[in-house]
């Protein structure tokens, strides 16, 4: 998969983060994404480190770098997702007694 389509696929999870629909973002296509990326870096790194040319080394390079600054950011939305989801399992919305015992204490007083 082309790097440009692999951004895209990105930029589309980030938009879905950014609008607080990260319940419609799916972990495994994220995964998969991280996956082809670190495919992709490491393929270039042992492309540029194997070519004698310097300036096609030193354009592999840059494509490695922006590749890298994708996975980053791949990985931070991953770890934001995961933090997400830890915080919903702590916070169980099934757990209302609290809530209840408020309740009750702030009703007005009926005759």
């Amino acid at each position: 998969m082309r790097t440009d389509d692999l951004a895209e696929k990105l930029g589309k999870q980030f938009a879905l983060f950014g609008q607080g629909k990260d319940k419609k973002i799916k972990h495994k296509d994220l995964d998969k994404i991280i996956a082809k990326l670190t495919a992709l870096r490491d393929g270039l790194t042992d492309e540029a480190a194997a070519t004698k040319a310097a300036k096609k080394a030193e354009r592999l390079a840059k494509h490695r770098d922006g590749v890298a600054l994708l996975l980053d950011r791949a990985t931070w939305l991953h770890a934001q997702l995961a933090t997400a989801d830890v915080a919903e399992v702590v916070e169980d919305p099934a757990d209302t007694t609290d809530a209840d015992a408020t309740e009750a204490v702030d009703a007005p007083a009926q005759d």
